[in-house]
C-alpha cells in the first residue's frame, strides 16, 4: 500500500510510508504529541520530521496546535481502515535477530501464503529476519501451516493475548539493528502486504 505518492528528498528531508504510518498510528492513540517525540520515536532528523508532518497537515491527516500535532478523523479513518497494529513484541529463537518489533494486520491472514514474500521484503529493507504467522481456531501457525502449539507448547496463547489477535489475523516480526528500525521495517512490511 503506497502512502506517499511524492516524496522530497534531500538534506535532511526523507521519510517513508512507514514513517508516515507509524506517525498516524501513535497520534490516533494521542491527544497531541510534539514534533521532539515523533523524531525519537521514528529516529528521524527533526526536518524530516518538519517535511513529513508538513504533508500530513496538506493532506488533511493531522492537525498542528502549539501542543503539537494532533490526527484528524480523517486520518482516524485511514489507519482504522489500513488495520495493521505496530506490537513491541520479541519472539526470541522464531526470528533471527536479537532486536525484534511487529505489526499485526487486522485480517491479514488471507493474504499470506508461506511467508517469503514478507521475509524478503523485510531483508531488502535492512531487517536481519523476519518471520510471520497467522492466527486461525485462536491458534498461531507459522506460514503457511507450522502449528506453533506442536512446536513450543504455550506459545501461542503468550502472543496472542499479548498483541491482542484474534483469528483471521497475520502477525509480522521483524528483526533489526535496533528496535526502532525492526518496528519500522515490520510496518513497511505490513503495509507492502496489504
Amino acid at each position: 500500500m503506497i502512502l506517499i505518492r511524492t516524496v522530497r528528498m534531500g538534506r535532511g528531508c526523507m521519510y517513508s510510508d512507514a514513517d508516515l504510518y507509524c506517525t498516524l498510528y501513535m497520534l490516533s492513540r494521542n491527544s497531541a504529541v510534539g514534533r521532539r517525540k515523533i523524531c525519537r520515536e521514528l529516529d528521524l532528523g527533526d526536518g524530516s520530521i518538519k517535511g513529513l508532518l508538513s504533508l500530513m497537515r496538506d493532506q488533511e491527516l493531522i492537525m498542528t496546535s502549539k501542543e503539537g500535532s494532533s490526527i484528524t478523523p480523517y486520518g482516524l479513518e485511514l489507519v482504522d481502515r489500513i488495520g495493521i497494529v505496530p506490537v513491541s513484541i520479541n519472539v526470541g529463537r522464531f526470528v533471527i535477530g536479537q532486536h525484534q518489533n511487529g505489526a499485526l494486520i487486522r485480517g491479514g491472514a488471507r493474504l499470506i501464503s508461506n511467508g517469503t514474500e514478507q521475509r524478503n521484503l523485510a531483508i531488502r529493507s535492512g531487517g536481519e529476519g523476519c518471520t510471520t504467522w497467522v492466527i486461525r481456531d485462536r491458534r498461531m501457525f507459522m506460514a503457511p501451516d507450522m502449528n506453533m502449539e506442536e512446536l513450543s507448547p504455550g506459545f501461542s496463547k503468550t502472543v496472542l493475548e499479548s498483541v491482542d489477535a484474534e483469528d483471521g489475523d497475520a502477525l509480522i516480526v521483524c528483526s533489526a539493528e535496533n528496535e526502532s528500525m525492526a518496528r519500522l521495517i515490520s510496518i513497511d512490511v505490513a503495509l507492502n502486504t496489504l
